[in-house]
């Protein structure tokens, strides 16, 4: 598969909206970087991210509804198809399905009325409740790059992504977390100190209560002036392991035991220019406080301590370079997330 900047889909996107294609991701998410500022007029930017989205919606002329039960499809239902006349809303239930996270209709216009309108319904049950702020950016982002070839009136977005909706996922990530309002909180919330679990869940309190934890991380982790890793580990297998267990080449009484191990390791800028990094299935070191928050599990913690980044080594004996770091680290039902800052 063709790295997302060349996939055709994302060049044929930047090609539409007037953009060379060379470098089709920065393009086509500074693209709406652009029309987002474009949107809020000049002067002073507005203190708050539900404002700038409200700004925002209201000169794209999209309507966001939530559905957080039943009864809120039956007053889509009632409200669009029934008062207003638009059919398509009544299948609203049915494009509702699991991987379904929103569907972005675009509205029948009655007589009058002018230009076009768009709802987009956010599916808030269950454990999508938590990835609403996300999903509301998720479907600006789609209006923001609207082009002729849409499969509209209506799109779903869902968990099973191509290239156009991963596209979708990294502006929600830009213009959700947007640069002139969210940086300078983040600086001015953490100063010379190192990124914390603490931190960054009174700094998502003040920025947007709608906004998951961990995008609120990953978001704080991209803007953060120093060095930075976000961690997630899961008791799992290195590669060969994996192989063997998959190939199922294992007798029985030799099945590995599970270790725990990275599984996602995303660094900032600041740290990709230092080369640092902690490669994905590493295994954790049993003195790193990220086993320990794993021992003792969600209801403790979090965990942290000053450490060096020597003490992680692979199955070969090779350790990472020597660096003195500061480590966070927090349980969740699934693993454990931790923050690696340079010190």
């Amino acid at each position: 598969m063709p790295a997302l900047a060349e996939h055709p889909q994302i060049v044929s996107l930047a090609l539409s909206l007037g953009l060379p294609g060379d470098r089709s991701v920065e393009e086509v998410k500074a693209f709406c970087v652009a029309k987002v500022k474009k949107l809020i007029g000049k002067g002073k930017i507005p203190d708050s991210i539900e404002e700038i989205e409200r700004i925002v919606c209201q000169k794209l002329n999209i309507t966001i509804v939530e559905v957080c039960n039943e009864d809120h499809i039956d007053d889509i239902i009632e409200r669009y198809a029934r008062q207003n006349r638009d059919p398509i809303f009544a299948t609203i239930r049915d494009e509702l399905r699991d991987d379904t996270f929103a569907t972005l209709i675009r509205r029948k216009n009655r007589p009058g009325e002018s230009g076009t309108h768009y709802v987009a319904v956010v599916d808030c049950r269950g454990d999508k409740y938590h990835r609403r702020f996300f999903t509301r950016w998720h479907e600006i982002a789609h209006v923001l790059t609207m082009v002729d070839q849409w499969e509209l009136p209506l799109h779903r977005s869902t968990s099973n992504k191509d290239a156009l909706e991963t596209m979708m996922d990294i502006i929600a990530a830009e213009i959700g977390f947007f640069d002139p309002l969210f940086t300078p909180q983040v600086l001015s919330h953490f100063g010379d100190g190192p990124l914390t679990i603490e931190g960054v869940a009174k700094l998502r309190e003040a920025y947007s209560d709608r906004a998951s934890f961990q995008a609120t991380l990953n978001a704080c982790a991209q803007v953060f002036p120093r060095a930075v890793i976000v961690l997630e580990a899961e008791l799992g297998y290195k590669k060969a392991e994996l192989q063997d267990l998959e190939q199922g080449f294992l007798l029985p009484g030799e099945r590995p035991e599970a270790k725990l191990r990275i599984t996602s390791s995303k660094a900032n800028q600041a740290a990709a220019l230092m080369g640092m990094k902690i490669p994905q299935r590493l295994r954790v070191p049993a003195g790193s406080v990220i086993m320990e928050a794993h021992k003792y599990g969600p209801s403790v913690g979090p965990f942290f301590a000053s450490e060096n980044l020597d003490m992680w080594s692979a199955s070969n004996g090779r350790s990472l370079a020597k660096q003195r770091i500061w480590v966070e680290a927090k349980a969740t039902p699934n693993g454990v997330f931790a923050v690696v800052t340079v010190l």
